[in-house]
């Protein structure tokens, strides 16, 4: 995804996106939809939660260990600090706390049924 978004057209298209805004360019909505992916893939497996649970020390070092584990959880991390932040500065932040308050101010739904696996609530 990094790569596509520092494509000349795509570049330019989402450019001119982000000036349009009515909010600002954080509030663009291909960067909130973006946010809403990569919020999404952050999220701590079940796996890494009991790794969690068994050994705090092990999990902080599997987390660390990026080339030994590529995960979805990184790669999230890796497009907002290199593909956009590099590109937008600020504005990637930005966005990714207007999309973290929408999610925990909306009256609709909870925080967790924003974060948490729908079938991990189940379990619970």
């Amino acid at each position: 995804m990094a790569i596509m978004l520092k494509a000349p057209p795509v570049k330019a298209e989402l450019e001119s996106q982000l000036r349009q805004a009515r909010n600002g360019p954080p509030s663009a909505g291909w960067l909130q939809e973006v946010m809403k992916l990569v919020v999404s893939c952050a999220q701590i497996t079940t796996e890494e939660e009991g790794l969690w649970d068994i050994d705090v020390n092990l999990y902080l070092s599997e987390e660390t260990s990026v080339t030994a584990n590529y995960t979805p959880r990184t790669a999230s991390g890796d497009l907002v600090v290199r593909g956009l932040g590099e590109w937008l500065k600020q504005v990637p932040l930005d966005a990714l706390l207007i999309y973290c308050q929408s999610v925990f101010t909306e009256p609709s739904t909870t925080w967790v049924n924003s974060f948490v696996d729908v079938s991990y609530n189940a379990n619970v």
